[in-house]
């Protein structure tokens, strides 16, 4: 993407977005965060359950708030590659859209640094989606592609869980489910020990699709990392 155009249509968009997917690590997080996450969809206690912020200082807390943020606004960008294409974007172009991923991480109460920091990151996490292999063929276009799906499921009680796939696809009669990770290595932590933390969430997507009789296979893209592990 390119152009001045381009970029006000950017900080346009970004001015409208409400974020539907917030990476919390537990349900009971929700009022600490109020003031950024309009919406939590409901397997969020799975996303990161080694995060534990609640005895944190405020300090911490900020911190894993705008790690949180940094996690939105990636999946954010990463759903606008999958569903305009690989061959509009470019990463020689992506500096253009600091300023508007600044204005929205300003917007939700962090300073000019915190928001400059939080801004630079998700681009080093876009840069390495476009330079990846792994990650390209991941957000490619593919048969019955779907990005930030969202699915619901009436449990025996009556209640309605509402599930978010990252992203999620059909090749050569096989179901992929990936989901995208901004989480950083803990100190001694291998890229497949942090993908397989992620196992029983995946699972539980897996079995959103039981009745389509299609092989299935699991994929985490850490895009920190970064590094593309199948489960």
């Amino acid at each position: 993407m390119s152009g001045d155009a381009t970029v006000l249509q950017d900080e346009r968009s970004l001015q409208d977005f409400v974020p539907q997917l917030i990476r919390l690590p537990a349900l009971n997080l929700a009022s600490e965060f109020a003031h950024f996450t309009p919406v939590i969809d409901l397997d969020s206690a799975s996303r990161n359950p080694v995060l534990q912020i609640a005895d944190s200082s405020d300090e911490e807390q900020q911190a894993a708030g705008l790690g949180i943020s940094i996690g939105t606004l990636t999946h954010y960008y990463l759903q606008m590659i999958a569903e305009q294409g690989l061959a509009q974007w470019d990463t020689h172009q992506l500096d253009q859209f600091l300023p508007a991923m600044r204005a929205w991480l300003s917007r939700q109460r962090y300073s000019f640094e915190q928001a400059q920091q939080g801004a630079e990151a998700v681009l080093q996490m876009l840069r390495h989606a476009l330079t990846m292999p792994q990650a390209r063929w991941v957000l490619e276009a593919h048969d019955e592609a779907e990005a930030e799906y969202t699915l619901e499921q009436v449990l025996d009680d009556g209640q309605v869980k509402r599930w978010i796939i990252d992203r999620t696809f059909v090749v050569q009669g096989e179901r992929w489910i990936i989901d995208y990770k901004t989480d950083r290595l803990a100190t001694g932590q291998s890229p497949q020990q942090l993908a397989e933390s992620y196992r029983e969430q995946l699972e539980n997507y897996a079995r959103l699709f039981a009745h389509q009789s299609l092989p299935i296979r699991m994929g985490v893209l850490l895009l920190s990392v970064p590094e593309f592990v199948e489960l």
